[in-house]
């Protein structure tokens, strides 16, 4: 039996939680590659752990494997949609809840990026996309596309959160005014923002209801 066969039956058996980082990110990457394993092994060696190679920019992921890094983009948004669903069965309305949510998927981006999370009405979240900027510095924040988001999702309720890769999690000015501008966006079309949580490697912030608003 194969290496990746007998991670394959460990994941079966036992599920993620039952395999090493280095195992779970080969099963991750087996259609990456023909050697899943080495792949992440380099990988884990460069970057230090599953969630840092997720978060890693994908410039620097091309340096050890070109399609790799495709697949990590896919390995991303399923890992991201296990937690939404293993985590947070209870819903981002419970206190601290969106902080803890959006700070483990963007905590130790290496770039600033925005995260918008669409919700059930029960609080769950159902989809959650990504925003980057070319640049990597700063994200103009699109209220047409979180309205797309939440349309196809069939949903009303929306929280966001973005990054300051190198800064405290404590909202600028230009936070505040994007925050009270996309609100008011959304509610035109019917959609209500919850929440808007700044995130840095020290701790997480919610804008909306706190002092800073």
């Amino acid at each position: 039996m194969s290496e990746t066969r007998r991670i394959l039956e460990r994941f079966l058996k036992k599920g993620l939680a039952g395999l090493q980082p280095r195992d779970a990110l080969a099963l991750l990457l087996r259609r990456a590659s023909h050697e899943p394993e080495a792949l992440a092994d380099r990988l884990i060696t460069r970057f230090r752990s599953v969630a840092d190679v997720l978060n890693a920019d994908p410039a620097e992921l091309r340096k050890i494997d070109e399609k790799g890094a495709e697949q990590i983009a896919l390995a991303r948004e399923i890992w991201e949609l296990k937690s939404s669903v293993a985590i947070y069965r209870n819903g981002l309305f419970e206190p601290g809840a969106p902080e803890k949510y959006f700070s483990d998927l963007i905590k130790n981006s290496p770039v600033e990026q925005l995260r918008a999370a669409v919700l059930s009405d029960r609080g769950t979240a159902v989809a959650c996309r990504a925003f980057v900027s070319e640049s990597g510095v700063g994200v103009p924040v699109s209220p047409e596309a979180v309205i797309d988001l939440a349309r196809r999702h069939g949903c009303r309720l929306v929280m966001i959160a973005h990054n300051h890769p190198s800064g405290s999690c404590e909202p600028s000015p230009e936070d505040l005014a994007a925050t009270r501008a996309l609100a008011a966006r959304l509610a035109q079309s019917g959609v209500t923002l919850l929440q808007h949580v700044v995130v840095s490697r020290e701790g997480a912030m919610g804008i909306m209801g706190s002092k800073a608003e």
